[in-house]
């Protein structure tokens, strides 16, 4: 009974380690995937920053 017990308490807590691990993985993943500031500049591209339309819209006027 007490090993049995002992081995499901044991795989919960290894299945909670690898999820909390993955998660972990997961979310540093995305956040440099979506943050440019963290993105390297090794693709010899500069990043382009959003345009401005303030600028295009007062010269319509």
């Amino acid at each position: 009974m007490y090993g049995r017990l002992t081995l499901g308490l044991m795989g919960g807590i290894l299945q909670l380690g690898v999820f909390l691990a993955a998660v972990g993985w997961y979310e540093d993943r995305s956040t440099w995937l979506c943050d440019p500031a963290e993105q390297p500049l090794a693709s010899g591209r500069p990043h382009a920053g959003p345009v401005s339309t303030s600028s295009t819209r007062e010269s319509g006027r």
